[in-house]
């Protein structure tokens, strides 16, 4: 039986696409999700009721095409030998935005203890 490689092209296309893909869908589906709650209020229906089994549904159906639209994106651009251009320009692109969006979180005092207590168990339960 033949062993696969993983090489560095295919791990960056691996890595780059599935953050990329997060990144783009959580904030699709953040906007989605808010609008869907002010329509459900302003039609005075209980938005618990709603907006779970319709962002449930469709969260997994919308990442999914997302994905195969992202890595289908990044692959044609390492296909054409822009190996390095296109994916690297997406990790840059989130690398420079975390800081960002970290200082803009924290200016919000109701967000800051959330920031600085949520998220340690997170990142130590993923480690």
């Amino acid at each position: 039986m033949r062993r696969a490689t993983m090489d560095l092209e295919r791990a960056t296309l691996i890595v780059v696409s599935s953050v990329v893909t997060m990144s783009l869908s959580a904030f699709a589906l953040g906007m989605f999700t808010c609008a869907l709650v002010v329509v459900s209020h302003w039609n005075d229906f209980d938005p618990d009721n709603i907006a779970t089994p319709v962002v449930s549904s469709l969260g997994d159906l919308f990442t999914l095409l997302m994905l195969a639209g992202v890595s289908t994106l990044l692959h044609s651009a390492v296909r054409q030998g822009a190996f390095f251009v296109l994916p690297m320009c997406f990790a840059v692109l989130l690398c420079v935005l975390l800081p960002w969006a970290t200082l803009e979180t924290q200016k919000h005092a109701g967000c800051r203890s959330v920031l600085v207590l949520g998220w340690p168990p997170i990142i130590v339960a993923m480690a």
